[in-house]
This record gives C-alpha cells, structure tokens and sequence, in this order.
C-alpha cells in the first residue's frame, strides 16, 4: 500500500504543484523542490510525508520544472530526507547555503553523505541516528554552530575533521555515541560544549579543550572508554555532573586552580585513574566525585574543602591515605566505604 501511495505522490508531483502564487513544488531526477524566489528552490519531502525517498540521490544544482524553466538549489529544507530508511546515499551541490535541522534524521542506512563548503551551521539533529554513516566528516571553514544532536549515534563516522576555525558552539548530545571517531580537534573559537556531547565517543584517546570554554557540562565526556589524556586550561571554573564518568582509561588528569566546581559523579568509575589534583578554592567534594576508582592511590585535599558528600571515594580499593584539612565540617555516610587498603587518615 505504502509503495502505491508512493507512486502516486511522485506521479502528481511531477507535475508542478502550486503552494502559493509565487511558490510551486516539482519533481526532479527523483527529488522534490520547492521554487523559492529570484529564481532559486529548496528540497523539500512535498505532501506525500516523511520517508518517500531511497536508494542514492543527487540533488542537482540546477533543477528544472516541468515546462524546462530552472532554478538553482540553495538548500534543504528541514526534514525532507527524515526517517528514509532506505536512503543509501546523497550527494549535495555546492550551490547549497543550508541544511535544515532534521534534514537526515535517522536516515538508518545512509553510508555516505557531503556538506558543502558555503554551509554555516550544522543544525539541531542533521544526521542524528544516522547509524550506518560511514564516510569522514567535514565541517566546512564556514560553520560557526553545530546543533543539539547534529551527529547523535552516527556511530560509524571514523573522523571528524574542522576546515577552519569558526565553530563557536557545540551543542547537547553533538556527538553522542559517535562510537568510531578516533580523534577530533576542537577550534580555539569554541566557547560552549554542551551537555554529553561527547557522551559515549569510546574511541578517542586524547582532548583538548579550548582557552575559550569554561565549563565541562553534564556528562560531556561520560563513557569515552579510550580516553587516557585531557587537556584543560585555566578558564575551566566548573566540571560538571558526570563529565568523565566511566572514562576507564584516564589515568590522570591536572585540574586547573581556576576550577571552582566540581560536580557529582565527575570521575565516576574511572577505574585506571591513579593521581588526580584539587585546586585550592574548591570546596566541596562532591557525593560519588571518585566513586569506584579503584586505581586511586593518593590523593590531596586542599585546605580550601569543608564538606566531603556521600560515597565520594566508595570502593577506592588501592586508596592507602588521606589527609583531611581542619575546615571540613562533614563526611558524611560512606564517603570512604570499601577503601579496603586505607590504613591512614589524619
């Protein structure tokens, strides 16, 4: 029924079909447009909804109507490739100025795609959950923004790689459990990195964060397996909730004195990590901060600390001593549980 119904949509929209009276929607070589003005047209997935396209496309850069008048492609409208399952291919002109959020969302069998060189954002869900996306990313010189979701569970990409230095924003889940990335550079523009957006990246060995950012968000890098080395500066003032949970290969990281916050669960069962560092001025230690590190053997507390939370070096089982400065008022209930060789605290 679907395929019919399919048919049918293709066969009406051949045929050009009015939308206003400046604005017509035509098939070409298989893809739908949209006339825009001065000339120019849009992909569009017209009324025959989500999911009408398949196999590999090529969005021309100049596509004709039914009656031979031509229009150059400047974009893609949001959502006209989402949910085509089948889509196994795209190839993009350069004379495309923008991608519309949601564009190729969970195109599941898609293998390979293009972004053209004149794009300036990556927008929010772009190929999210295109899991079979296999060919390296290239973020154009351009692009000075990448959405919320914009390669979500793109989990074959191998590489990302940035042309220029412009991104300024890295949104929500960007990248998360883009499993296959090896390596990735951030720009020194990079101001904001959102909230797991690297989550579940379990490939990368090595980051860098840039001057510019100043604060690790949610999760940022939770379940980054591979991670064994980061790079922070010192703008960093906040490591958020979970930022390197389960980083099982990080085995020692340098926290800058610029931190003032470090969030619960930040080093979560990170079970390789041996020295880690507080800066002077933090003064909480944060409930479950080095939960499970099992590998943690010493530690210093800064003066500067006054309360130490909840199960915060729970089965810390290499952890031998720890000095506990005279301004914390509060350990509170099983900050040092299962620490089996603790032999001293003072």
């Amino acid at each position: 029924m679907k395929q019919i119904l399919q048919i049918l949509f293709f066969s009406v929209a051949s045929l050009s079909i009015p939308i206003t009276a400046s604005a017509w929607e035509f098939a070409y070589d298989g893809v739908i447009y949209k006339t825009l003005s001065d000339n120019t047209a849009e992909t569009t997935y017209g009324t025959g909804g989500y999911g009408i396209y398949s196999g590999s496309k090529t969005i021309h850069a100049i596509a004709k109507d039914y009656d031979d008048s031509t229009y150059i492609v400047i974009g893609i409208a949001s959502n006209t490739f989402r949910e085509c399952y089948e889509l196994t291919g795209i190839s993009i002109p350069e004379t495309v100025t923008y991608i519309g959020g949601s564009a190729f969302r969970n195109c599941n069998g898609l293998k390979s795609a293009n972004i053209p060189s004149k794009i300036t954002a990556i927008e929010n869900y772009t190929f999210g959950g295109c899991s079979s996306l296999s060919s390296p990313i290239t973020i154009p010189a351009g692009v000075t923004y990448i959405g919320n979701n914009a390669f979500a569970n793109c989990s074959n990409v191998p590489t990302v790689t940035f042309l220029g230095n412009n991104v300024t924003t890295i949104g929500d889940e960007a990248f998360l459990n883009c499993s296959s990335i090896s390596s990735i550079t951030l720009g020194s523009n990079i101001t904001s990195i959102g909230n797991r957006a690297f989550n579940g990246c379990k490939s990368i060995t090595e980051i860098t964060i840039p001057n510019g950012v100043t604060k690790i968000g949610e999760s940022t890098f939770s379940s980054c397996e591979n991670l064994k080395s980061v790079n922070l500066h010192n703008n960093i003032d906040t490591i958020g909730q979970g930022a390197f949970y389960g980083c099982a290969s990080l085995e020692s990281i340098y926290i800058p004195n610029s931190v003032r916050k470090i969030s619960k669960s930040a080093f979560y069962n990170c079970t390789s990590l041996k020295n880690v560092n507080l800066p002077e001025g933090l003064r909480y230690i944060d409930i479950q901060l080095f939960s499970y590190c099992e590998n943690l053997t010493n530690i210093t507390l800064p003066k500067s600390i006054s309360y130490i939370g909840d199960h915060s070096f729970l089965l810390c089982k290499n952890l031998q001593s720890i000095a506990i400065p005279d301004n914390v008022h509060t350990i509170n209930k099983q900050a040092f549980n299962g620490c089996s060789s603790l032999e001293t605290i003072y």
